[in-house]
């Protein structure tokens, strides 16, 4: 199975190495293989270096997709890594 997503990041600061760190950890505990394409550029989600490359900044777009049979979890899990910021903000209003 194949699944596409598209994600804006919310973090003021912009993707940072904890994130892709994240991203990594996420793809390696799968059986999917994830890309994520940032301005113009497909980078591979299992590759730290090939993430810190993106330069993504607040605001920006990225796709992700991931081949695999739990290709739905993984990219779930990987766009919740660009919303982060924006859950942790209601979170902490809600309570």
């Amino acid at each position: 199975m194949t699944i596409h997503r598209n994600y804006t990041c919310t973090s003021p600061v912009g993707f940072t190495a904890r994130d892709a760190a994240l991203i990594v950890k996420i793809v390696k505990e799968s059986a999917s293989i994830v890309a994520i394409e940032a301005k113009g550029a497909t980078h591979n989600g299992g590759q730290l270096l090939d993430l810190l490359s993106m330069s993504v900044e607040h605001r920006d777009s990225v796709h992700v997709s991931a081949e695999g049979p739990d290709a739905y979890h993984v990219v779930e899990a990987v766009g919740a890594v660009f919303y982060k910021e924006t859950t942790d903000k209601l979170a902490s209003q809600a309570g």
